[in-house]
This record gives structure tokens, C-alpha cells and sequence, in this order.
């Protein structure tokens, strides 16, 4: 059995080279002309790798920091898995491994709910989900109409396929806005928000859980 201080130690090497990785990272993203905070806000914030530069081999070193060091210490956690469900698009996040932070996976382009359902299996598998925090559309007046009808319906399919899955349902009004105003404020440009703002729906709405009261129950 590894004790504390072996795991202290452990973490303590670990934190040293991602610094070391990051900084190198930020040297190359400068070499290439970038705003090296601009763009790791915008990887924090969307999980999208092509926001870290492939020169010098930044983008895969910090990566392969992120699975050394978040694996080491996140396997008795349970994972949670958000979707922001609109009718031509699934936004997905998932919590880091320690509980604390949501982020960005992706977008799924809705084309049939097999699709998406074989999606969403690949991702609990990937990531060893146990919980999934769905986005609930209500209205501005805090009344639920038909769009929380059609999540009902396919939340149903979705415990079907994966019953062994909980599920929750977070209210997400406002979840687009406050995703839009993130990517706004780390200077995303308006092309690339397009493309990851239902991803970034799903950060707000899974974020909004695991600050909450709620997870301590799972």
C-alpha cells in the first residue's frame, strides 16, 4: 500500500514538471506569434486542444501532463457527465477526476437518437461515467414547457441503454448566455464560438453542480 507521504511526494514531482511543461508551452505559443494566456483560457474553457500549438510538441506534453497527474490521484472519484440537449446538437462536459471542475469534450451533431445514445455510451465508457447532469430547460418563468418534455423523453432512452447511470437534472436557464459571455471575455473568436458554444453550455451546467450542495450525495 503507497503511503500519504509516498503520494505526497509523488504529486509534489508531478506539479513540478507540469509547471515546467506549461512554461515551455507558453515559450512555444509566443515562438508562433500566440497570446499564450489567451489561448490556455481558451483550452481551460472549451477543452479544445487546437488551442495549444504543436510546435515543440507543447500540445501533446501537456496533455500527457494533464493524464499523468490528474490519474494519479482523481480513480475514487466518480465522474460526472453534462449534456446540454437542444434538438441538432448535444453539448458535453465531463468533471475532471478530483470532482472540482467541468470541461469541454464535445459536440455531438444530433442526426438519430441511435446515434447519439452509441455516442454517449462510448463517452461513460471513456470516461468511466457514473452520474450525468442534464441540463433542464426551463422557463424564464421558472415553469416547464415542452422542451423539458422532449429531454424527459430522451433522458428515458437514455436510462435504457445505460441504467446503471444516475441521472440529474440541473436547471440550465441562462446557461448559453453565461457560456457565451466566458468565451467573449477570453477573447474566443465569434467563428470558433460558434463551434464549442454547446459545449460550453454543458461546462456552466455541469459547474453549477459540483459547486452546489447536491454532489455530496453521490
Amino acid at each position: 500500500m503507497v503511503s500519504d507521504e509516498t503520494m505526497m511526494f509523488s504529486f509534489g514531482v508531478e506539479e513540478n514538471r507540469a509547471e515546467q511543461v506549461i512554461k515551455n508551452a507558453c515559450r512555444a505559443m509566443s515562438e508562433k506569434g500566440y497570446n499564450p494566456v489567451h489561448q490556455l483560457v481558451g483550452y481551460l474553457l472549451s477543452g479544445d486542444p487546437a488551442y495549444i500549438t504543436s510546435h515543440l510538441d507543447a500540445r501533446s506534453k501537456i496533455r500527457k501532463v494533464e493524464r499523468d497527474l490528474f490519474g494519479k490521484i482523481g480513480d475514487e472519484k466518480l465522474r460526472a457527465l453534462s449534456l446540454d440537449i437542444g434538438d441538432k446538437t448535444i453539448g458535453i462536459a465531463v468533471s475532471d477526476p478530483l470532482g472540482l471542475t467541468a470541461q469541454g469534450v464535445k459536440t455531438i451533431r444530433r442526426t438519430s437518437n441511435e446515434s447519439d445514445l452509441s455516442e454517449l455510451s462510448e463517452l461513460v465508457r471513456e470516461f468511466d461515467v457514473k452520474i450525468f447532469v442534464i441540463g433542464w430547460p426551463k422557463n424564464m418563468n421558472g415553469t416547464e414547457g415542452e422542451r423539458c418534455e422532449v429531454v424527459k423523453n430522451f433522458a428515458a432512452e437514455i436510462s435504457e441503454v445505460l441504467p446503471d447511470v444516475k441521472q440529474i437534472f440541473w436547471d440550465e436557464r441562462l446557461s448559453t448566455v453565461a457560456a457565451e459571455k466566458n468565451l467573449i471575455a477570453a477573447d474566443v473568436s465569434r467563428r470558433k464560438r460558434r463551434k464549442v458554444i454547446d459545449k460550453m453550455a454543458a461546462v456552466h451546467i455541469l459547474q453549477g453542480w459540483l459547486d452546489g450542495p447536491g454532489k455530496e450525495n453521490f
